[in-house]
């Protein structure tokens, strides 16, 4: 069964990808964004993890949710009342579990710490790595929990590096 949500997939990974973008100092993402295929094995190698560790998260993620909105509709509310009254506890609905929060930051950081340590042509967007390397038609259930969320759970510090 599909994650029950009800937000836009599209805008979600349009304000997601478009994010970073909108902090004035963002140090180590290059113009354009990297295609899988022509990206340096390290960071091959870190999706391939990401996406095993994402597989996972949103078995946690879903189970957890699902089993609240069931809970809900056990107790008399219709599926889209349960929904609504979700999301008006947890604004980012099944996004906001806290192991999810865990793997973006993680590789988030992880991308971050390779971009710096690579040559400026080769380094990917921490964005890209997870969100725009899930391809639709496989990924569809990841980029759906992804989508959920309002914006990255990831911010700058004083000298404008990711944390």
């Amino acid at each position: 069964m599909d994650l029950r949500t009800r937000h836009s997939i599209d805008l979600g990974k349009e304000r997601l990808l478009n994010a970073p973008r909108d902090v004035v100092s963002v140090p180590t993402c290059p113009e354009q964004e990297t295609q899988r295929q022509f990206a340096d094995r390290e960071f091959q190698q870190m999706f391939q993890s990401y996406l095993k560790d994402m597989a996972d998260v949103y078995e946690i993620a879903s189970e957890t949710w699902e089993a609240d909105l069931d809970e809900l509709i056990e107790y008399g509310s219709t599926e889209e009342q349960a929904i609504e009254t979700k999301l008006g506890i947890c604004a980012a609905g099944p996004a906001e579990n806290l192991s999810l929060t865990w793997l973006i930051r993680k590789y988030w950081l992880e991308c971050d710490m390779r971009n710096r340590h690579c040559d400026k042509s080769r380094r990917v967007r921490p964005e890209t790595l997870l969100l725009s390397w899930l391809e639709p038609g496989r990924h569809d259930d990841f980029i759906r929990l992804l989508t959920c969320m309002p914006y990255w759970p990831i911010g700058l510090d004083a000298e404008g590096n990711w944390c």
